[in-house]
């Protein structure tokens, strides 16, 4: 059994949106930087990729 605590954090920017996931608040597993910001598709694209 994992009892891994999986963290997202997103930065929606005016320019960029970038998204990174955490393990149990030390490990980077994955981290993205999309070239859109508010008001686009850029965070929910970032997110995706991070996933």
């Amino acid at each position: 059994m994992n009892n891994s605590i999986l963290t997202l954090g997103v930065d929606i920017g005016s320019t960029t949106s970038k998204c990174v996931m955490m393990r149990n608040g030390s490990e980077l597993v994955s981290k993205q930087i999309v070239s859109a910001g508010i008001g686009t598709s850029g965070p929910d694209r970032a997110i995706g990729k991070a996933l």
